[in-house]
């Protein structure tokens, strides 16, 4: 895009910007008179015209020739596979899987307790959408122990990245 500034014979040129000045956003006293009728600059007819007025101005041509060439210049040929992955912490340890792998992400549900079930790996029952599913601890499957200082807080991160 053009760095040059907007040319004097512009339609931006000749709008008079009153909000600045002695609107809601100006300091001059005293204030607009309509500002007691339509609370703020942005319900008033001279600002809706003014920023017509600034969408509906001519295009420059610097502006139009250089994303006409941008658009038109060829695409860079990828220059690898792109894997995207789900970074996720149990304990200490960090692992990621693709995401092709999983179905959908949930936050922390209330885990429910099977009676008469004593195992560190199978944690209970959880509602997923009106469906009761099984829960697992990773942690014990893997034999990781319980992170000394988990932040239940931290939220998981996709990664996009190059194989």
């Amino acid at each position: 895009m053009s760095s040059q500034a907007p040319s004097k014979n512009t339609a931006s040129a000749k709008i008079v910007n009153c909000w600045n000045s002695i609107g809601v956003w100006g300091r001059e006293r005293p204030r607009c008179p309509l500002l007691a009728e339509v609370i703020h600059c942005r319900n008033c007819d001279k600002y809706i015209a003014a920023g017509q007025r600034a969408l509906l101005r001519p295009m420059p041509p610097e502006y139009q020739q250089e994303w006409t060439r941008l658009l038109a210049r060829k695409k860079d040929a990828d220059t690898g596979h792109h894997l995207t992955v789900i970074i996720f912490r149990v304990g200490d340890e960090w692992f990621s899987l693709p995401v092709n792998y999983l179905q959908q992400v949930e936050t922390r549900r209330a885990i429910h307790s099977i009676p008469h079930r004593n195992s560190s790996i199978v944690k209970g029952v959880v509602n997923v959408a009106g469906e009761v599913k099984m829960c697992f601890s990773l942690g014990a499957l893997l034999g990781i122990e319980q992170a000394s200082t988990l932040d239940s807080t931290q939220r998981t991160a996709v990664y996009e990245g190059l194989v």
